[in-house]
């Protein structure tokens, strides 16, 4: 019976938590949006490329955001500190990191696969043109890292 009262307890907190993230006062990066280069205009390949890992980026971006804004109360509490849900809502939101940061690495394989492959098909001009693109996500990922890099340290 008490286990039932913990899996019922875990549900409404899912539920809660997924009926009120939207609620909160939004901080995150604008949403990335790479211009496709002249040169790579008439490639549908590169530009189905492009255009794919921006929605990727984007979505990574907005979740991983979300996630880091979630847990941000509980950064520098002692787990003593803790409650029992307080405990249940960080492992929720630690699954919940881990599940989103698979998907993405499964993702980033693909595109980094699918990229390799257009790129043995470019030309000169049209290789720095794509590379220019994808160097529009690299940049994302930093300021990602650059905006969270004090994330968690205590003052």
């Amino acid at each position: 019976m008490k286990n039932l009262r913990f899996i019922y307890i875990g549900l409404v907190l899912i539920i809660m938590s997924s009926c009120s993230s939207n609620d909160k006062e939004s901080n995150h990066l604008a949403p990335l949006n790479v211009e496709i280069p002249e040169e790579l205009t008439n490639n549908q390949e590169a530009v189905k490329f492009i255009e794919g890992s921006e929605m990727v980026i984007n979505h990574w971006s907005d979740t991983l955001e979300e996630l880091l804004q979630e847990s941000e109360e509980y950064v520098g509490k002692e787990e003593s500190d803790l409650s029992m849900m307080d405990k249940m809502k960080l492992a929720q939101i630690g699954i919940g990191f881990m599940s989103k940061m698979a998907e993405f690495g499964s993702e980033m394989s693909q595109l980094e696969i699918t990229a390799n492959t257009i790129e043995n098909g470019l030309s000169d001009e049209e290789l720095q043109a794509f590379e220019v693109a994808r160097q529009a996500f690299k940049n994302r990922i930093e300021e990602l890292g650059e905006k969270y890099e004090n994330y968690g340290k205590r003052d």
